[in-house]
């Protein structure tokens, strides 16, 4: 039986896949958009599986610094969004652009999360 660490690496690794597969092999901005959105919801789905997940194990002290780390995380996230978004402004490339990003901030939180599980 994987431990909880490992089924959440798989779930990962699953998600890479996919990226790989069809985000990566995407031609038009359309289908780019759409990837994109569909990698980032894996990830986010992800990352709140694994947060809540440490809310089961972690001491309720712990779980609080977790907790205020993650409302300083999500500010940092929402800011790189919104100035990805910024740069593509009126253009077919924003959703991308924001997605991309949030992709690559929740993909790294996602392996941090599950880092902290013993």
């Amino acid at each position: 039986k994987l431990s909880k660490k490992d089924a959440f690496l798989d779930k990962a690794d699953d998600i890479e896949w996919y990226s790989e597969t069809y985000l990566e092999t995407a031609e038009t901005q359309s289908e780019i958009n759409s990837e994109s959105s569909i990698v980032y919801k894996k990830w986010d789905a992800l990352l709140n599986e694994v947060y809540q997940y440490l809310k089961t194990v972690m001491s309720d002290s712990e779980f609080k610094q977790l907790q205020e780390d993650e409302i300083a995380w999500i500010t940092k996230k929402e800011k790189a969004i919104d100035a990805a978004g910024a740069e593509w402004e009126g253009g077919s490339g924003k959703p991308m652009a924001r997605n991309m990003t949030a992709i690559q901030y929740t993909e790294e939180r996602c392996y941090y999360l599950i880092s902290l599980i013993n």
